[in-house]
């Protein structure tokens, strides 16, 4: 099966429409329908967001296994899903200091990450 198909079935299990998901990936509605209908391919970045969202891994995505859980959580805040498209683009130094900000906010969460 290929990745068009399985980023629809993954889209209609979430029930979230093609305009909401390409505001998850940072892409166009258009690029989520060519993705869709095999008129092109989402880049690797890409995939890698679709999978996070979706909880699948990339291999299962792209068809390559029949495995489809993640070690991954799914991202279903809004908020969170922003700010993981905003750290594509940060300097090192901004990256830093949002960690230390989400330590601040949620130090527990930072000790189990650690083991």
């Amino acid at each position: 099966m290929g990745i068009g198909i399985m980023i629809r079935q993954q889209r209609d299990k979430k029930n979230i429409s093609q305009n909401e998901l390409a505001a998850v990936v940072g892409r166009s509605q258009q690029a989520i329908d060519s993705w869709e209908h095999d008129r092109s391919k989402p880049s690797a970045e890409a995939i890698k967001i679709l999978a996070a969202y979706f909880g699948v891994t990339t291999d299962y995505l792209m068809g390559q296994s029949d495995v489809p859980h993640s070690a991954y959580p799914q991202i279903d805040n809004k908020d969170i899903r922003i700010i993981a498209r905003a750290g594509r683009h940060m300097t090192p130094e901004n990256a830093e200091t949002l960690r230390k900000f989400a330590q601040f906010l949620d130090p527990e969460a930072f000790k189990k990450s650690d083991e």
